[in-house]
């Protein structure tokens, strides 16, 4: 477990990593934990300091970065890969962590 991190809280930081491709709901989240989703939610961010579903999405867009820095790649696959619902979606949601629209960084690895 990470240092200050109760091991339930230190295995779904582990989960949302290993699974950042897949699509990461709250409510699965808080069922790994056998907690309800309003229990989990605080729990999470007391522990880390931010909601869980703005962690994932954190989490997201730094896998984004290092998949647009990948010649060939266009903006459509990683919002695919990262089970984005669209490509216009992860692009705001990309501009809104980044600043940046994700065009910007394609091909700069």
């Amino acid at each position: 477990p990470k240092a200050g991190l109760s091991a339930g809280i230190s295995q779904i930081l582990h989960h949302i990593d290993a699974r950042i491709r897949e699509p990461l709901g709250v409510g699965d989240l808080a069922s790994r934990m056998g907690l309800s989703v309003s229990r989990f939610k605080t729990r999470f961010k007391k522990e880390i300091g931010i909601p869980p579903a703005e962690y994932v999405l954190r989490c997201k867009i730094s896998e984004a970065k290092k998949l647009l820095a990948r010649p060939g790649t266009t903006v459509t696959d990683v919002a695919y890969a990262l089970s984005f619902s669209s490509s216009q979606y992860f692009a705001t949601v990309f501009k809104r962590y980044t600043g940046k629209n994700p065009r910007m960084l394609l091909g700069k690895g």
